[in-house]
């Protein structure tokens, strides 16, 4: 089971959550990679609590998913093009990567990209996010979220709720190892009473082991490569 070589775009559905790529119960041990993602033209999304996913692996039974040298963001294939814009005054979540898998055989997160992207809502946004399972995110060659230089390859703005956003995010039980990838290039726009806070790396994991090596989470050339902006006044407190 390999998806590979696509171009997969313009596939959101502004008043329902949907997927670019959705893999959910009787698989396992499928193949994604070299594909792009992205949407050619502003989307806007027209309600509350929808949430987006690009691809999105739901299967608690199913082991050993591969999923390598994709491509996520922007209006053209490989990231390229104008930003991956995404604009409503509504709750709504996005997805780059998303799995909730089973913990027999870890599942693989290589090389893949998240970049020109641009978000504005009240919801979440995720680079990674592993539900639950295990998984391996790098450790053969780091997934980039962002770039390395510069700044606001990725931007996220809010419009009035509080907000949070996350470059790799891992919940559940299974075991996680996360090497070698770079997040950077984000820059965060709050209002003036509630941030949109930003987490390279966050865990709410309930169990199994963790292993963190190597992983850059901002940029050795480029000051200010992350970026929070906005007055703030109101808590940070994290939200999930």
């Amino acid at each position: 089971n390999i998806i590979s070589n696509s171009a997969i775009y313009d596939f959101f559905n502004a008043g329902n959550t949907s997927y670019g790529i959705n893999i959910g119960s009787n698989s396992t041990g499928w193949t994604i990679t070299g594909n792009s993602f992205f949407e050619t033209t502003s989307f806007s999304p027209t309600g509350n609590a929808i949430t987006y996913y690009t691809i999105a692996i739901s299967n608690t039974s199913g082991n050993n998913f591969i999923i390598t040298n994709n491509y996520i963001g922007g209006s053209a294939a490989q990231c390229g093009g104008s930003a991956w814009t995404m604009s409503a005054n509504y709750t709504y979540t996005f997805h780059g990567i998303c799995l909730n898998v089973g913990t027999s055989q870890a599942s693989s997160i290589q090389n893949n990209s998240i970049k020109n992207f641009n978000y504005s809502g009240n919801g979440f946004w995720y680079g990674m996010k592993i539900d639950g399972g295990s998984a391996i995110i790098g450790t053969t060659t780091g997934n980039t979220i962002g770039a390395t230089t510069g700044t606001g390859s990725v931007t996220l703005s809010k419009t009035t709720n509080y907000s949070s956003s996350y470059g790799i995010y891992i919940a559940g039980s299974g075991n996680t190892d996360i090497e070698n990838n770079n997040i950077g290039s984000v820059t965060t726009i709050g209002n003036v009473t509630y941030p949109f806070s930003f987490y390279g790396i966050f865990s709410s994991s309930s169990g199994g082991t963790e292993t963190l090596v190597n992983n850059l989470i901002g940029s050795t050339s480029t000051a200010n490569s992350i970026q929070a902006i906005g007055l703030a006044s109101a808590s940070s407190t994290p939200q999930y």
